[in-house]
C-alpha cells in the first residue's frame, strides 16, 4: 500500500511538472542580480532599454555589474525630466558617505537625503519628517522647495528617539501628504 502511494505521488509530481512546462507556465525569477532594487534578473548583460519605464529608476545598492549607474549617484536608468518612471513620480533615498545607499543607521550618523519629484510640482515647499515613538517631527518647510526632478533634499543627523519599529524612517511631505519615504534598520 505504501509503495502504491509513493508511486502515485511520484506520478502526480512528474505530471504536474510536465503539464506546467507544456502549458508554457512562467515562474518568477529564482535569482536577483545583487546590488539592485527592484529585483533584476541575473543575465550576462542588461541595458536600461530592456527595463520597463514603470520599474525605473533602479536603485543601485552595491555593486553595479550591469553598469546602470554611470554618474554613481545611487540611481540607474533615470528618465529625463522627472528621474522616475510613470508609476513612481516621487522618490526618497537615504545615503551615507561616500555616496552609497544607507543599509542601516545609528545615532549620530549623517545621512544625505536624495530623491525626485514630478516636474509639475517644481517650486512647491516640502518638509522632511521623521517618525518617532511620540509622533512625527518635521523640519520647517519655508527653506525647502522642489526642483521637479532629481535633487539632493538635505542632510539629516540621526538623533536619539528617532528609532521606531527597529528602524529609522524619513518621509517627504508636500502640502501635508507623504509622497515618498525610505526606512533603514537601526543598529
Amino acid at each position: 500500500m505504501i509503495g502504491r502511494i509513493a508511486l502515485l505521488i511520484a506520478l502526480l509530481t512528474a505530471t504536474a511538472g510536465l503539464s506546467g512546462l507544456a502549458l508554457g507556465a512562467t515562474r518568477a525569477p529564482s535569482a536577483c542580480a545583487r546590488g539592485y532594487v527592484p529585483c533584476l534578473p541575473v543575465k550576462a548583460d542588461l541595458d536600461c532599454g530592456q527595463i520597463p519605464d514603470a520599474r525605473k529608476p533602479i536603485r543601485v545598492t552595491g555593486a553595479d555589474p550591469y553598469g546602470l549607474d554611470a554618474d554613481r549617484n545611487g540611481l540607474g536608468c533615470e528618465l529625463s525630466g522627472e528621474g522616475s518612471g510613470r508609476k513612481s513620480p516621487w522618490g526618497l533615498i537615504l545615503r551615507k558617505p561616500p555616496n552609497k545607499e544607507a543599509t542601516s543607521a545609528k545615532v549620530g550618523d549623517i545621512l544625505t537625503v536624495f530623491g525626485w519629484s514630478p516636474a509639475s510640482r517644481k517650486g512647491e515647499a516640502f518638509q522632511l519628517c521623521v517618525s518617532r515613538l511620540d509622533g512625527v517631527v518635521c523640519r520647517d518647510s519655508n527653506r525647502y522647495v522642489l526642483k521637479g526632478t532629481m535633487q539632493r533634499f538635505d542632510v539629516w543627523k540621526v538623533a536619539r528617539g528617532q528609532r521606531r519599529n527597529g528602524g529609522f524612517k524619513l518621509s517627504l511631505r508636500v502640502k501635508g501628504d507623504i509622497r515618498a519615504f525610505d526606512t533603514v534598520p537601526m543598529r
